[in-house]
């Protein structure tokens, strides 16, 4: 019986080139209770990835019949869950081999798109609630264009380069340029 085991493997993208800096989560599959986390680690510039873990991280006091994890990896990005591999029951010498290739099949949400007219139908929306006999005109009227000024500022590249700056200050579309680093982390994991 194996007292170590290792999880281990290559994630590619559809293009079947290395996939740098995934976050990689492993799990045993237990049927009818909660799932055991076995570790994670982030992949390498190679795409390459290594899990090592104990018996002791899958088999509780009361799995006696349990002999081998079932292992499945949860991998993620900055933006979120983008893979959740299949169940690999069976290691050979301790060791769980796993050949990830992931496709990107969600379409591109680009949050800047249409701006400009969200931002009027926001403005129209809101002047067709106000009562206009209550309204101090010259109050208003300055917050309006600050209001309007500000967001130019914000999400309109071409705003910014009259003032003198490149663009926006988080680009459209960050998925474009890997060596963007402008994230924001929503875990608490292993260091990359």
């Amino acid at each position: 019986m194996v007292s170590t085991y290792t999880v281990e493997g290559l994630i590619r993208d559809e293009k079947r080139q290395p996939v740098a800096n995934l976050f990689v989560e492993a799990f045993d599959s237990d049927f009818g209770s909660s799932d055991d986390y076995l570790g994670n680690t982030f992949t390498n510039r190679q795409g390459l990835f290594k899990i090592k873990f104990k018996e002791k991280a899958f088999k509780g006091k009361y799995e006696i019949l349990e002999k081998n994890p079932d292992v499945y990896l949860v991998i993620s990005d900055d933006y979120g869950v983008v893979k959740k591999t299949e169940i690999k029951s069976r290691p050979r010498n301790g060791v769980f081999k796993f050949d990830v290739v992931i496709k990107d099949e969600k379409p591109f949400y680009d949050p800047y798109a249409n701006s400009t007219q969200r931002m009027l139908t926001l403005f129209t929306a809101a002047s067709d609630t106000a009562n206009i006999s209550q309204v101090n005109p010259n109050w208003t009227g300055a917050l309006l264009l600050r209001s309007i000024t500000s967001w130019l500022h914000y999400s309109d590249p071409r705003t910014g380069k009259i003032y003198g700056y490149p663009g926006p200050q988080v680009i459209a579309r960050p998925k474009e340029f890997p060596n963007h680093d402008h994230t924001i982390p929503w875990r608490r994991t292993a260091k990359k």
